[in-house]
């Protein structure tokens, strides 16, 4: 049997637990609800509240993500800047630096890597393997932090004269490589 409500101050508070208990116990003390009728609406009752808890905890779980998504977004865009700002840095003197920029971009892509410094035209990138997270032994580990040099850079040749495994990186401009977000 359904509650009545008089004021719009109790239909604000009906979709409280409280409020519905006590309006169920009101009704089973006149006389309107029987004792079994009473504890079906009051579990009833009950699990309603669960859910709209579990509801709002989902919410604020779904809110929290979104808030951490942000600040790693807003950190990540620092550190793509400052890889930037490195690049730059390290490349002083070179005439072309989009070319560069792609080819970093380029096996950054292909070898999954981290753009360390270029070294006289030779882009330098820390290569990781991916078994040394899994597997912690020293040996593997020194083997996973090699930093190899891969690619020589020609005067704005570098999107010409790639190598093939860098091909596949999926960049075929200099434009599409300043949209990649690894760097």
């Amino acid at each position: 049997m359904p509650c009545v409500v008089e004021s719009g101050l109790e239909a604000r508070e009906a979709d409280s637990f409280e409020y519905r208990r006590a309006a169920l116990d009101r009704l089973r003390d006149r006389g309107l609800l029987s004792e079994r009728e009473h504890r079906r609406k009051l579990a009833r009752a009950r699990s309603r509240l669960a859910e709209l808890e579990r509801a709002r905890a989902a919410e604020e779980a779904a809110r929290a993500r979104a808030a951490a998504a942000a600040v790693a977004e807003r950190r990540r865009a620092a550190d793509a800047e400052r890889a930037r700002e490195r690049l730059r840095g390290a490349s002083y003197g070179v005439d072309h630096l989009p070319s560069l920029w792609f080819a970093a971009v380029v096996i950054q892509k292909t070898w999954r890597g981290v753009l360390c410094r270029v070294v006289a035209k030779a882009i330098v990138i820390q290569k990781y393997w991916r078994g040394c997270f899994t597997r912690k032994t020293a040996r593997r580990q020194r083997v996973a932090a090699q930093a190899i040099v891969i690619q020589k850079y020609w005067r704005g040749a570098a999107t010409r004269r790639r190598p093939r495994r860098a091909l596949r990186a999926g960049a075929r401009s200099v434009a599409a490589a300043r949209s990649f977000r690894g760097l």
